[in-house]
């Protein structure tokens, strides 16, 4: 048998060359903007921008407190519970996620009833957070007593390298230390409540911890939040 080398054109039937776009690249996770408050109104120095995520924090000094809703600028948009409630003695903690944030404001006002949070009962942090954000990870609550060290106590080993961290704490005394890792800010002259993030690029198990000017009852969360 003769063999012929080939010499004409090989076509692929049908081919069409790619002519979309790539999509986009994963966004880093950052922080935008952070504001506190010693009511149930916060405003943030900057018009929130469309697709970011809110996370607002919450520390009350009435264990009846409950929290109905948050709304940006009006809208309740896609906010809901991020955590299950958090009490200890007369101390609560509460936190409330709006994933893909729709509206542009400043105002940030949360409802519902027995919110004590004037200063040095209790406080709300609300932070801006851009990036490619999926979900939530496992978060943990904890509650402690007769104690001058708080702690959220630690969440499960988180599932993404990349994501970001946002813990609180309320307690019946003033906060003396926060985490190290986590940029942090306490409210009001006389600090019951604080809140921090920390922004990681390794997996780990997140912990919310630090310290009290005495011994007395406070509660802390930790609430890790899935990125690219």
């Amino acid at each position: 048998m003769t063999l012929y080398p080939f010499s004409g054109t090989f076509k692929v039937p049908n081919f069409r060359p790619f002519s979309g776009s790539s999509p986009p690249p994963p966004t880093p996770i950052s922080v935008v903007q952070v504001t506190t408050s010693n009511t149930t109104t916060l405003t943030f120095t900057n018009p929130t921008t469309k697709g970011n995520l809110l996370v607002v924090c919450i520390g009350a000094f009435n264990v009846a407190a409950s929290t109905s809703g948050v709304t940006i600028g009006g809208s309740a948009d896609n906010f809901a519970q991020a955590i299950t409630p958090i009490a200890q003695g007369a101390c609560i903690g509460m936190m409330w996620a709006d994933f893909d944030c729709g509206v542009s404001d400043t105002s940030v006002v949360v409802s519902g009833s027995n919110l004590v949070v004037s200063n040095g009962n209790g406080g709300l942090v609300a932070y801006e957070i851009a990036g490619t954000l999926t979900a939530f990870d496992t978060a943990s609550t904890l509650g402690t007593t007769g104690s001058s060290t708080w702690d959220s106590g630690t969440a499960p080993t988180t599932t993404k390298a990349n994501e970001i961290w946002v813990g609180m704490c309320e307690a019946n005394r003033a906060i003396a230390s926060q985490p190290g890792a986590f940029t942090n800010v306490t409210v009001g002259a006389t600090p019951v409540m604080g809140a921090g993030y920390q922004i990681v690029s390794t997996t780990g198990a997140p912990d919310y911890t630090g310290t009290l000017t005495g011994s007395d009852f406070a509660c802390a969360a930790i609430l890790p939040i899935r990125g690219f």
